[in-house]
């Protein structure tokens, strides 16, 4: 989201970008340029009960691995011969009761991992951080500051991938979709170079505590912040809107191209019938699918595939 930096008033200034373009620019944090996937550190908090540790690391690293993999020409074979993503497993901040409301992790950790990444980044190049738990808009926004790569959680690791792999209309606007309500999630207050206000989701700042944020807090005007805050807010549900009615249109022009089927049966004269196979992703549905029809649909070991 774009912050509130002050308009040139000089002539030769560029136009102001429209409000989607500003708004879009930071809504999902990776390219999808199949020739260049990211590269993600994954990060695995340690959980109480070892026996659930293997298979949440195994999960992380699985679903780190789909948004690397090159979506077109893809082999599964490369990706068995690369290995798996680099990768951490760290005191989980439960042993003390609870996590650290600003960075989830303690101090001590995060310097940790700040050093991780800095040996790994003189072997290669790491595009983000991948914390496999749920964090917090401050705690995000407080790790990419500590550890100068952009941070990603699980829900927000997850919606990536979908936007990695879509391929129909529908399915990279119900993407989109998805990564607006988590960026509505994301708003906080952030304090950004020369001590200026804004609210955003991206863009180098020092996250202020939630606390605050009706007050405007000490220094700024009362209530410039919330007003801001209700801005950023509107444009996501004016977008919102706009993707909900895009998303309509795309059904109601397959439900056209379903009734005339219909209409004009199958290949000999019968009415078709649509069966829907439901399920979560790498659950098996286009292999079950092709058991039951014969239609040969392409299938593999991998997660998100549209």
């Amino acid at each position: 989201l774009s912050t509130g930096r002050g308009k040139r008033s000089s002539p030769t200034a560029p136009p102001p970008e429209p409000e989607d373009e500003g708004l879009m620019r930071g809504l999902f944090v990776l390219s999808r340029d199949p020739a260049h996937p990211p590269r993600l550190l994954v990060v695995q908090p340690r959980l109480r009960r070892g026996a659930l540790l293997d298979s949440k690391l195994s999960e992380a690293l699985n679903l780190a691995s789909s948004l690397e993999e090159s979506r077109d020409g893809f082999e599964h074979a490369e990706s068995a011969a690369k290995g798996a993503p680099p990768h951490l497993v760290v005191q989980n901040p439960a042993s003390r009761g609870r996590n650290h409301a600003d960075t989830y992790f303690g101090p001590g950790t995060v310097d940790n991992i700040k050093c991780y990444l800095r040996a790994l980044d003189e072997k290669e190049e790491l595009d983000a951080v991948f914390v496999n738990t749920l964090l917090s808009g401050v705690q995000q926004r407080n790790l990419e500051v500590a550890w100068g790569k952009p941070v990603l959680d699980r829900v927000g690791l997850i919606i990536e991938i979908f936007n990695a792999h879509a391929e129909t209309k529908e399915a990279k606007l119900q993407s989109e979709l998805a990564a607006l309500m988590y960026m509505k999630t994301r708003l906080v207050r952030v304090r950004g170079p020369g001590g200026k206000l804004a609210f955003g989701a991206s863009g180098e700042a020092e996250v202020v505590s939630a606390r605050g944020r009706g007050s405007g807090g000490r220094g700024f005007m009362s209530g410039a912040g919330e007003t801001e805050l209700q801005l950023q807010r509107r444009r996501i549900q004016e977008r919102r809107l706009s993707l909900l009615a895009q998303i309509e249109d795309v059904r109601r022009t397959r439900a056209i191209q379903r009734s005339s089927r219909k209409r004009h049966g199958g290949s000999f004269g019968q009415d078709l019938v649509t069966v829907a196979v439901v399920g979560y992703t790498n659950a098996g549905k286009s292999t079950l699918v092709s058991a039951l029809s014969g239609a040969g649909l392409y299938s593999d070991d991998r997660y998100a595939e549209n």
